[in-house]
């Protein structure tokens, strides 16, 4: 993904939940920032995952920042008529490359 790619979050079952413009480049979760603020110095849900392998570029977790542009609750996904059995669970799309990342959960 390139920064200006649009990117769209789907949920299986559910349909979509969100859109957004990448803005920049993916980085290790350990060097990335909201708000100014390490990603670590905030409350996490998921914070066991994304500390996993921290300190292993080949195996860490990676994160790309996106300005949002709608986002909408699961109970209000939209959905396109389409079979979308070949579709990851959680994943986001980026349709300038045609390509579907995994969101580990």
């Amino acid at each position: 993904m390139n920064d200006g790619d649009p990117i769209y979050v789907y949920r299986k079952g559910a349909g979509y939940v969100g859109f957004g413009i990448v803005k920049g480049k993916a980085m290790r979760a350990s060097v990335f920032r909201v708000n100014n603020a390490p990603l670590f110095e905030l409350p996490l849900q998921q914070e066991k995952i994304l500390k996993r392998h921290e300190d292993d570029p080949d195996r860490a977790e990676y994160l790309v920042p996106i300005r949002w542009i709608k986002t909408v609750p699961v109970t209000e996904a939209k959905t396109f008529p389409k079979n979308d059995s070949d579709v990851s669970e959680l994943g986001c799309f980026s349709t300038t490359k045609g390509l579907w990342l995994r969101i580990r959960s």
